[in-house]
Order: C-alpha cells, then sequence, then structure tokens
C-alpha cells in the first residue's frame, strides 16, 4: 500500500477509523438496449452466476453489489456513463464492451485506481494501469502463435514453417512466427493469405506447398473457415507435413464435424478446452445451464462476463471506497486465475491480461496432449503416403498415354486401310 490507502490502513488498524461494513458497489457498462443488446444480455447472465456462486461459496465476506447503466450500444453514451459512476463509489467497472469505448475508458474514470475490465474489447488494454480486457484478440492470437510455432521447433525440431492466414489478418501473429523460427535457427519458408468463404483455397494452398516447409501453420478466422480449409489441405499438396492451428481449430464444432482424415494429428494452440471433461469451460457449463434452465450458448459471451466478474472479485475482498486499488493489484497478483475461458494471469512487461496457451494434438474429436514421437512416425507415415499416391498417379498417366498411343495408332492404321 502506499500514499492515503496506506493511511487508511493504518488508521482502521489502530482502530481510528472504522473499517468499510457497507456492500461493495461494482459498476457495469453494458448494452441493454439498440442492436448489441443480446451480447449485453448473455454477459450479464454470466456476471449474474459469479456473484451467486460467490454469494454461495463466500457467505461470510461482504456483499457486492452491482450497479448496472445502459450504454445504448453506443460508444459517447458508454463513455458517459464511465464519469456517472463516480457517484455511485464503485470499486471497479465491468465493461464497456466495445475496443473504441474501452480505450477511451481509462481517461474518463476520475482516477488510475479505478479498475476497468471489458469482458470482449479486441484491444486497448496495456497502456493505462488498470484498465484490462478479458478478450485482447490480438494478444490472444500471438500468444497462440507464439506457442504452437515453440512446440514445433522444440520438441520437433522444424526448421522451417509455413504460414496460412487469412486476409486483412494482423500481422503481429505471423511476425511472431518469424521471431520464434529464426530464434531456432530455422526461417519462415512462406506465407500465403487466403480469402474465407471461398469456394476454393488452390492456390495459396500450392504456392505454399511449393516452398517445401517442414511443418505448417494454418491461422483462421472462425471455426467455420476451419470447416472450410482443411480437406483442402490434403487435396492441394499439404498432406504430408505437420499442421497445426490456433483455438479456432479446437472449437467444440471442428471437433464434431471435421472428418478424422482432416481433423487427426493436427496441432492445436489454444488458450480453452471447449472439448474435454474436468475443464474450467465443463463447469462453467454445469452450473449456467443449471442456473438458467436452458443449454449454454454456442459462444463465450456469458463465459466472458462469468471470468471478467470473477477476475473483479479476486481483489473485493480488499477493496472499499478508499482503498478501490485492491481490486487492480490482486488481478496482478494471479498467478493465474482459472476461469471458464482460461487460465488469467497479467503479464508483467506489458501489463496485458492474457490467457496461458497450451499445445494439444486432435485425435478422434479429442484434445490430447501431443508425443512428439508419435508427431514424427505420423509425418513419416503420410510422406510415404503421398509418394505411393504419387507413383499410383504417375502409373494410372503412363497407362493413359499408353492407351492413347495405341487408340492414334490404330486409327492411323485405319486410316491407311481406307
Amino acid at each position: 500500500l502506499d500514499g492515503d490507502e496506506r493511511e487508511k490502513a493504518e488508521a482502521v488498524r489502530d482502530g481510528d477509523v472504522e473499517p468499510d461494513s457497507g456492500p461493495i458497489r461494482v459498476g457495469a457498462i453494458l448494452p441493454q438496449s439498440g442492436r448489441f443488446e443480446p451480447v449485453g444480455d448473455q454477459i450479464l447472465e454470466g456476471v449474474r452466476l459469479a456473484l451467486e456462486r460467490r454469494r454461495s461459496t463466500a457467505p461470510d465476506l461482504r456483499e457486492v453489489e452491482l450497479v448496472l447503466l445502459d450504454d445504448s450500444s453506443d460508444v459517447e453514451t458508454g463513455l458517459r456513463r464511465v464519469e456517472e459512476l463516480a457517484d455511485f463509489d464503485v470499486v471497479a467497472i465491468l465493461g464497456p464492451i466495445r475496443t473504441e469505448t474501452l480505450a477511451g475508458a481509462a481517461s474518463r474514470r476520475d482516477a488510475e485506481d479505478l479498475l476497468v475490465l471489458s469482458p470482449t474489447a479486441a484491444r486497448g488494454q496495456g497502456t493505462d494501469l488498470n484498465v484490462y480486457s478479458a478478450w485482447d484478440r490480438v494478444r490472444r492470437e500471438t500468444d497462440v502463435a507464439a506457442a504452437v510455432s515453440g512446440w514445433m521447433t522444440d520438441e520437433l525440431g522444424v526448421a522451417s514453417i509455413g504460414v496460412l492466414h487469412p486476409v486483412r489478418f494482423d500481422r503481429a501473429p505471423v511476425d511472431t512466427i518469424r521471431a520464434v523460427v529464426e530464434r531456432a535457427g530455422g526461417n519462415l519458408a512462406g506465407v500465403q493469405a487466403y480469402v474465407p468463404d471461398s469456394t476454393t483455397f488452390e492456390r495459396p494452398i500450392t504456392a505454399l506447398a511449393a516452398t517445401e516447409p517442414d511443418a505448417v501453420i494454418v491461422l483462421a478466422d472462425r471455426p467455420r473457415t476451419v470447416l472450410q480449409i482443411a480437406p483442402q489441405l490434403v487435396y492441394y499438396g499439404l498432406r504430408r507435413w505437420v499442421t497445426a492451428g490456433g483455438a479456432n481449430w479446437s472449437d467444440p464444432t471442428v471437433a464434431r464435424r471435421l472428418d478424422p482424415s482432416y481433423a487427426d494429428y493436427r496441432l492445436v494452440g489454444t488458450y480453452v478446452d471447449r472439448v474435454s471433461p474436468g475443464t474450467g469451460w465443463e463447469e462453467f457449463e454445469t452450473i449456467y445451464e443449471s442456473r438458467y434452465r436452458k443449454a449454454l450458448p454456442d459462444n463465450m459471451f456469458a463465459a466472458l462476463g462469468y471470468d471478467a466478474m470473477s477476475l473483479i472479485l479476486t481483489g473485493a475482498p480488499e477493496a472499499g471506497s478508499e482503498r478501490r486499488g485492491a481490486v487492480g493489484r490482486a488481478i496482478r497478483r494471479l498467478d493465474p486465475h482459472r476461469g471458464a475461458t482460461g487460465d488469467f494471469r497479467v503479464d508483467p512487461t506489458t501489463g496485458e491480461l492474457h490467457r496461458d496457451v497450451f499445445v494439444r494434438v486432435l485425435i478422434g474429436g479429442a484434445l490430447l496432449e501431443p508425443d512428439p514421437e508419435v508427431m514424427r512416425e505420423w509425418a513419416d507415415d503420410q510422406r510415404e503416403l503421398e509418394e505411393f499416391l504419387r507413383t499410383l498417379e504417375e502409373e494410372k498417366e503412363k497407362e493413359r498415354e499408353d492407351q492413347g498411343r495405341q487408340r492414334g495408332g490404330a486409327d492411323i492404321r485405319g486410316g491407311l486401310r481406307r
């Protein structure tokens, strides 16, 4: 503690000032009207579930009161709501949900000790103290790229990596892969962009295959893209290389629907396991469906609301109207915090909230711990299979040419007889 907070704590200790005894207030700025209202409703379900869980598991702790304000799905309204929460004596703000609003929230709060934690902003954290996002897209994708390329170089001895990525994709994950493989003494063999929702990905796939990489990383913008591109990787010449992907490759939709011939033995770098038993996601899904008597939606909004509020609640026992900085300090001390959407911690070098990333292999719809030797054997088998298929195709082509020559010879002989 420092400054006013140290003096307050010492006064409470010495009995000169009564400790805070009323409810702790947490502000929430969520869309309760406008175009993003359905998103706000789902996030709020998760927020309330986290509050209920705290009451049931720690009934002796001070009550936490939620102060909910509607931003009407509007950026400027959301920024005004940040200022208005100063009148409610809140110790933290959950929201806003939009990146543009989070970027301005730091300057609109009354002081930097007030924590602002967005469940869904794609970026906007790390510059100002106590401003975080539970869903920083660029940070997530960069962490995944580092983990999966690092596993390939360290465990498989991969010397060159090829990358496929969607057009208009942030360059940070590709730059990270380049840095990792070059640090290991290798090189980035090639980088090809593709257009999601195309009927064919032949051109970028064949161009990447021509560079002859040791392994391939396929970045995707959503699970549907994985379902579209995975079969074509094999068809257009990327059968024989170890292939890895990001978190969209581990989505339950992909695990259920993608044919094993296109999914099995694909490495996955991810921060949340939504298909295996005993995970934080499974635990959240169970309590959500028990509480709300309906299936959990096939997205992460409710889980992100739950995780954001759970993170704030880690510091609530120490917080008070004059000690609200305790919430931010508690989050920075996490090592890590197990949530529904991953294991959270604050990176001390960047000041960003992020999730731990792990590498798994997809086999039979399950995410398993990868074995480097098994992966090498699989790659060898695929190379042998591709060589066999190539030889078979060459033999068929030669047979077709011989048949064509025979037909041509027969036509000539027939013409001479006529």
